[in-house]
């Protein structure tokens, strides 16, 4: 059992976002790799008050996203890169 979670914690592509969004609101996840689409965003999993996580096993060499605020508003700047089985945690700008 302990094997196994470990073997899944390899292959997992994490993305944890630092950013309180506000009551009654939510982030998604736009992108390409790793199983994202950039027609229709991914519910982020809001595990605090202002920390959303989005988790995946599907694998993918090169992976690119940003984050919606209720999957209409696009943060700002450019697209984040990543690569499958790594982690990465930021704190998104939105226009304001």
């Amino acid at each position: 059992m302990w094997k196994k979670r470990v073997e899944q914690a390899q292959h997992t592509t994490k993305i944890t976002v630092k950013f309180d969004v506000g009551f009654k609101n939510a982030l998604y996840i736009r992108g390409h790799g790793a199983g994202l689409s950039w027609e229709k965003g991914k519910l982020m999993k809001n595990v605090g008050p202002d920390t959303w996580v989005w988790e995946t096993d599907c694998p993918a060499q090169h992976c690119e996203f940003k984050v919606l605020i209720n999957d209409q508003a696009y943060e700002v700047g450019e697209n984040h890169q990543l690569k499958s089985c790594k982690n990465f945690e930021y704190t998104p700008r939105f226009a304001a």
